[in-house]
């Protein structure tokens, strides 16, 4: 069908104010959401942990939902883009482990998207593993490390394997063989990898560069080296390994050769106990983070295991938790915990004496 000449004249300018308007709303939603953002994290400083009048010794920071979450902000061409051809961005689903590697990329293995998020902290670029482009699929990834090469090791319990990438998110192999692989740490500097397999009992300690299986850790049992569904694991900066012996309701302390050297938990819903014990981590000071999805909280320990502190509750507010899995604590004492049920991360500093 042709349009008269009067007819486009009239046709034409009513596409422009269609534009404007649109590019108008955009920016206003922008600004509406920035301010939001900076009110949020204005009124976010006041989370502290004790609570005042006593010195804050855990700060909450922000929390992160999706990739554009890591920078303040979003830009405006990316908004109308955004509008025009939709929101391109994974929500977290279930996310479970953490790490961070030197480029200050955030790598959040999210159990129910199967997939790796991979955010670039400074200015919140994103890409995922494994890439949309790539032929395989995680079942049921669980925790991921990054080594000093930048290469990538990521659990997958239903797999029974742990995949490594490259540095570029590129598939390269496959390392050990497990009944149900979940936490994982990579040794830099001994190159060793040590891998927890739950149903199996026990922490399977490879070779990272070559993949062969060095030693096996623990059995099944309640005496001091053994386990009982043990979940997760992480280094302190002496290569002490941490474990979470979920069953027993302990962590437990290795020395880098293997070596039982101590424990601390028991059962029960007071300070110091365990129900549901997860992620661990450790802080320049060697205080030891526990996440207990059971309790929605970390508690804080000392080296030799004496509760000092916890902080976080239940719920879907800043500070309050659902489901609490996976922590990680990098060099500036900033702690990350994925709060797996609220589909998000919370981001803590530890403030030091």
């Amino acid at each position: 069908m042709l349009i008269s000449k009067t007819a486009r004249l009239s046709f034409f300018p009513a596409i422009k104010i269609f534009c404007m308007l649109i590019l108008v709303s955009a920016f206003f939603a922008g600004c509406s959401e920035t301010t939001q953002l900076q009110q949020k994290e204005k009124n976010s400083q006041a989370i502290t942990w004790p609570p005042p009048p006593q010195k804050a010794r855990i700060v909450f920071e922000r929390e992160i939902n999706f990739p554009r979450d890591i920078s303040k902000s979003t830009g405006f061409l990316n908004r109308v883009k955004e509008l025009f051809l939709g929101k391109n961005m994974p929500l977290l689903i279930r996310p479970y482990g953490l790490a961070l590697d030197k480029k200050d990329n955030l790598l959040i293995v999210d159990t129910g998207g199967r997939l790796v998020h991979i955010f670039h902290l400074p200015d919140g670029k994103y890409r995922q593993i494994p890439a949309k482009k790539d032929n395989m699929v995680f079942l049921s990834p669980i925790d991921v490390d990054v080594a000093e090469d930048g290469k990538i090791y990521v659990s997958d319990s239903v797999a029974k394997k742990v995949y490594v990438f490259n540095r570029d998110g590129l598939l390269e192999t496959t390392i050990g063989e497990f009944m149900r692989p979940t936490g994982l740490v990579v040794d830099s500097l001994l190159e060793k990898l040590y891998v927890v397999d739950t149903m199996a009992h026990k922490i399977r300690v490879y070779n990272r560069t070559n993949g062969k299986l060095l030693f096996d850790l623990g059995q099944r049992g309640e005496k001091p080296g053994e386990f009982n569904y043990p979940t997760n694991i992480c280094l302190d900066t002496k290569g002490n390994l941490y474990v979470t012996d979920s069953m027993n309701f302990r962590v437990q302390i290795f020395g880098n050769d293997g070596g039982f050297l101590s424990s601390f938990g028991i059962a029960g819903d007071g300070p110091g106990a365990f129900s549901k014990p997860r992620g661990i981590a450790v802080d320049s000071d060697n205080h030891i983070y526990v996440v207990d999805a059971e309790f929605n909280n970390i508690q804080i320990f000392n080296p030799k295991g004496h509760a000092l502190l916890y902080f976080g509750t239940p719920g879907r507010k800043p500070g309050e938790f659902y489901l609490p899995a996976g922590i990680l604590i990098d060099s500036n004492d900033r702690i990350y915990v994925s709060d797996s049920f609220n589909q998000r991360i919370q981001v803590f500093q530890y403030v030091k004496e």
